[in-house]
This record gives C-alpha cells, sequence and structure tokens, in this order.
C-alpha cells in the first residue's frame, strides 16, 4: 500500500460518536453565550464601482455585487442574487466636507430630521433607504443593502412591493422575493454601476417566518451592520 492510499484509508472511515459523547455535544449547544444579539454583525452588499477599492485592487469588476464582510463576489450584470425583503429604515447618512472631501460622521433616522439640509458650508447629507434581505441560498443571517444616489428608485421598488403592493394583496412584507443583480449607466461620459430589481416569485413560508423573527429583532435595535474593509472612509461610493 502507498502513502497516498495509507492516507485515503485513514480518512474514509468517519468517527462514529458515542452516546455520552453525543449528548455532551447536544448540551454544549444548549449552554447560554456570553454573548447577546446586540453583538451581531450583519454583513453588507456592495456595488463595486470604477474607483471601489476591490477594483482598483483587481479584486472585483464594476457591477459586482460583493459581501462587504467577506469580499466575495455574489452577484453582477449577468448575475443575479435572490432575496427575501425584511425590513426597511430610511436615514440621513452625514459627512463633514474637510478640505474638499466628505468625510463619513454618522448615520441619523430620517424621521428624527426630515428637513435637515442636504448640504451646508461644511457638510454633506444624503438619504438612503437601508434595506434588510435574507438570500435564499445562506439565509442564517440578514445582508444589508444601502440604496441611495443613482440606485435609490430600485429601493423604492422594493420598499412599494413590500409596503403597497403587499399589503393591498393581503400579503406580508415578505411574501414576494426579488432578484438583485445590477445594469451599466452612462452619465456626462462616465459608465457607472445601479441596482436592478425584479419580483421573483412567492417566498417559500418557513422564509417568511425567519423573516418576520429577524425583522423584530432588527427593530429591537438587537443587530449592528458590518463595516466593510472594501469601503474608502473618505468617499461616499460604498457606503
Amino acid at each position: 500500500m502507498t502513502a497516498k492510499q495509507a492516507v485515503a484509508t485513514k480518512t474514509a472511515a468517519p468517527l462514529t460518536l458515542s452516546k455520552e459523547d453525543q449528548a455532551e455535544l447536544d448540551q454544549w449547544n444548549t449552554e447560554e453565550s456570553e454573548i447577546d444579539a446586540s453583538d451581531i454583525l450583519l454583513p453588507r452588499l456592495l456595488l463595486m464601482q470604477g474607483l471601489s477599492e476591490l477594483v482598483t485592487a483587481d479584486e472585483a469588476k464594476l457591477g459586482d455585487i460583493v459581501n462587504g464582510m467577506e469580499n466575495s463576489v455574489l452577484g453582477g450584470f449577468n448575475k443575479s442574487l435572490t432575496l427575501v425583503p425584511v425590513h426597511v429604515e430610511k436615514l440621513w447618512f452625514c459627512f463633514n466636507l474637510v478640505d474638499g472631501d466628505k468625510v463619513f460622521d454618522k448615520v441619523m433616522p430620517f424621521k428624527e430630521n426630515p428637513n435637515m439640509p442636504y448640504e451646508t458650508a461644511d457638510s454633506f447629507n444624503q438619504t438612503v433607504l437601508r434595506i434588510y434581505f435574507l438570500d435564499i441560498n445562506d439565509p442564517t443571517l440578514p445582508v444589508v443593502v444601502n440604496f441611495k444616489s443613482t440606485s435609490m428608485r430600485a429601493g423604492k421598488i422594493i420598499y412599494n412591493l413590500m409596503e403597497v403592493r403587499n399589503k393591498l394583496a393581503k400579503k406580508n412584507k415578505a411574501a414576494t422575493m426579488i432578484n438583485l443583480s445590477s445594469e451599466k449607466q452612462q452619465k456626462d461620459r462616465h459608465t457607472y454601476a445601479v441596482y436592478k430589481v425584479e419580483a421573483a416569485g412567492e417566498t417559500p413560508v418557513e422564509l417568511q417566518l425567519q423573516a418576520m423573527k429577524w425583522s423584530k429583532t432588527i427593530k429591537a435595535g438587537e443587530t449592528k451592520v458590518e463595516a466593510p474593509k472594501a469601503e474608502a472612509p473618505a468617499s461616499t461610493a460604498n457606503y
């Protein structure tokens, strides 16, 4: 027997747990964690633009939709993600103007100051629809998308689907899935990517229930949104 065959033989036989070991593992799984729900970090999906950090590093392309926590490409121009809407927030993203650059400052609920000016001598403020989703391929944790600027229209389409069309049809907010991809647009000789949204059919009942539970957790303030490494703090490109 060769060394390669010996290794294959050793790894082929799975380990069988005793009843006592299995019971200990089951008990371990039920032990109370010292970390609570407020420590849960939710990944954000980022839409890559020409000057995004991952694009300039040749790790992604214009139009790619990237998981900001893992820097993994999940979708793009020719590949959509099927998502279940969970929760929507309208926010202000606030920036300080420092030597002409926009430096990110804070996030505020829109309803706390709906008349905030978009720009002053030393600040810049942007409205954002932040929407939480479950990815049907991995619904373990919600993912977050910030719809703003040129992609605000896509966010409004999803909001209308959740809050208007589903309600008129006597359905819940998570009843209809969406396909999220991207498409190119051009303005002033510049090419950029925007989100593209399409309805994708009825959400499986088990995912509707999971979405409802996550919505309650999010509204209770028991989650945090991940700040991905791919972001450039002095830019509004990926916030």
